[in-house]
């Protein structure tokens, strides 16, 4: 049988940092969504309209 193991697992075994360019990929595209997200927030309904045009 196979051993499931997660990336962040294989990350901590890896000694020569390849996992830690994705994880910092990944916290940035997370980060992005949540700065997105506020903007959203922050514009009134009508230019959302003409923005998604």
């Amino acid at each position: 049988m196979l051993e499931q193991r997660s990336n962040t697992d294989r990350a901590a075994e890896d000694p020569s940092g390849c996992w830690r360019p994705i994880g910092a990929l990944a916290g940035e595209l997370t980060r992005l969504s949540i700065e997105q997200r506020r903007l959203r927030e922050r514009l009134p309904a009508p230019a959302l309209a003409w923005a998604a045009e």
